[in-house]
């Protein structure tokens, strides 16, 4: 599958810059080889990132951590020990991050958004104040 990308209005703030990511439209490739149980988490979950418009270059990572972990956790239960600790803290640090990244919902832009100031802002108040 080809990692065709395309722009799209998710952005991180670096300092005064704004740095606009880019989203994929297919699934890519993973970084790292995983098997099959790893191979099906990562595609379940850049589809539904990509479905959502969030699959960027960021959150494909935490995907591939989050794939990578839960495939040690498999390959442990299968040969009858417990999880590795590390694997455990991989998924949880994978879930938090694309939690925190808001992955699961649609991005949304300030276009349709409300100006808080719009009807009630500073110069309005003032204005209110002195004329009424």
């Amino acid at each position: 599958m080809s990692a065709e990308a395309a722009t799209s209005p998710d952005e991180v703030k670096s300092g005064s810059n704004i740095v606009h990511l880019e989203t994929f439209r297919e699934i890519p490739e993973p970084d790292c080889p995983l098997g099959p149980v790893g191979a099906k988490i990562y595609n379940e979950h850049c589809r539904s990132l990509i479905r959502a418009g969030r699959l960027t270059i960021r959150t494909k990572e935490y995907v591939e951590l989050l794939a990578l972990s839960k495939e040690d956790i498999v390959d442990a239960r299968k040969d009858g020990k417990r999880a590795p600790r590390q694997a455990v803290e991989g998924v949880r640090a994978a879930l938090m991050k694309l939690e925190k990244e808001d992955a699961d919902s649609p991005i949304q832009t300030g276009a349709g958004a409300d100006n808080p100031f719009q009807r009630f802002g500073f110069a309005k108040r003032a204005r209110h104040r002195n004329h009424s």
